[in-house]
């Protein structure tokens, strides 16, 4: 790559990496929150309710953690197209 195509692509690789490491946080601190909630699940009467306790909790959660990477996404949405690779390709 000639020097001003290696800068568009190491300005882009730069925030590609920042993004998916953002998601990252968010997938671990999702974890460390279903993790601490299921050490507070109440006695059941049966291992099967038990297990539907664990299930919900687990998709409530997982529900919460996608809201915030549509939220992610969302914001970083518009930068995206600001990067220089990306109007320099959109030109072209």
């Amino acid at each position: 790559m000639n020097r001003k195509s290696r800068r568009l692509w190491k300005s882009f690789t730069k925030f590609a990496r920042t993004h998916e490491l953002k998601h990252r946080q968010i997938y671990l601190e999702c974890a460390r929150n279903f993790a601490a909630s299921a050490k507070y699940t109440p006695k059941t009467a049966s291992c099967s309710e038990l297990k539907e306790r664990v299930r919900q909790r687990l998709n409530s959660t997982i529900n919460a953690c996608e809201v915030q990477h549509r939220a992610l996404d969302r914001n970083e949405g518009p930068r995206l197209k600001r990067l220089p690779l990306l109007r320099a390709a959109s030109v072209r």
